[in-house]
């Protein structure tokens, strides 16, 4: 995703569940879920919390209102060939949907097919030898475990997709 292709409600799911170094809170898993259910239930999608007033949520319109600091996010992951699904994607893996648990937001390097591609092994580590499709799962460092040659190989090759629900 890029700014060219960022759809009303990811940039919506975006400003509300990012840190961008704001002095915002951003929703945590729980709290975007409930929102989730909340805007199911009234028939409206996030796109339409950008005509939120000021009297009904400040914090949410406070985490809409920071479009310039996700422009440069959003730059800042595309330098890197950082990609970003949100739930709301069709994209989104469906072997990671785990209803209200799936990660709201994806961030990965890597062959975006592999997750349609049933062979794929899921991994929470980085094997050192790669001879099928893999798709890594990390806790944090993405950008840090694409840098690493063999990662890079793998990942050039078509082999290796690194994810994770925490921002690089």
């Amino acid at each position: 995703m890029n700014n060219a292709t960022l759809s009303p409600d990811n940039q919506a799911i975006l400003l509300l569940c990012l840190r961008l170094s704001s002095n915002v809170t951003p929703l945590d898993l729980s709290e975007y879920n409930k929102l989730e259910v909340w805007l199911e239930n009234e028939s409206r999608t996030p796109q339409d919390l950008f005509e939120v007033t000021s009297s009904e949520s400040k914090r949410i319109e406070d985490l809409l209102n920071r479009g310039l600091s996700l422009s440069i996010f959003i730059e800042r992951c595309a330098s890197k060939g950082i990609w970003i699904f949100t739930r709301r994607d069709r994209e989104y893996p469906e072997r990671l949907r785990l209803r209200n648990k799936a990660p709201i937001i994806i961030f990965g390097i890597g062959n975006k097919a592999l997750f349609s591609d049933k062979g794929s092994k899921i991994t929470s580590l980085i094997p050192d030898i790669i001879t099928e499709p893999t798709i890594a799962v990390l806790k944090n460092d993405l950008a840090k475990a694409s840098l690493i040659k063999r990662n890079r190989d793998y990942i050039q090759k078509g082999l290796l997709t690194l994810i994770s629900a925490t921002e690089p």
